[in-house]
């Protein structure tokens, strides 16, 4: 019985030859001699950067996930209309950070707050940022300061 081998592609093989042949020709460069083109290896380039004063590019990383950054963003602009002098500085804060009633509307029942989505029905969405701001203010400047019930 003879064995299942894997047929080759005849490009894949004649590319194949096409590598080894470059890679053997004369003046052909291989990987164990880098500094054969001018190349730098790591480890001497590390020693040669060691007395350098150029800046080292760092690492960008997010510093936190997305559903973390989502959470910070809510509790953000819910400190931000908390510190607000009037109504008229919640409904600031509320226009900076939505761009359409739906949006607020699923803030509103994020932060607990989902009883205020009822004020915007059948009302354009000035009037319901208004109302809104207004009720918002009402609710925060009662519940700032107070205790909070653990369960």
């Amino acid at each position: 019985m003879a064995k299942n081998k894997p047929k080759r592609n005849r490009a894949s093989n004649a590319i194949r030859e096409l590598l080894d042949r470059s890679a053997h020709e004369e003046g052909a460069i291989t990987r164990d001699e880098p500094s054969a083109r001018g190349e730098v290896t790591l480890a001497e380039a590390v020693e040669t950067n060691k007395g350098s004063s150029a800046p080292v590019p760092e690492q960008k990383t997010n510093p936190m996930s997305r559903p973390q950054f989502y959470t910070w963003a809510t509790a953000w602009t819910l400190a931000d209309a908390a510190v607000q002098k009037d109504a008229e500085g919640v409904l600031d804060v509320i226009s900076r950070n939505f761009e359409n009633a739906g949006w607020l509307s699923l803030w509103l029942q994020k932060i607990g707050h989902g009883d205020k989505v009822k004020l915007g029905r059948k009302k354009d969405m000035y009037d319901y940022f208004r109302l809104v701001a207004n009720a918002l203010y009402r609710d925060l400047k009662r519940e700032i300061g107070r205790p909070v019930s653990r369960w």
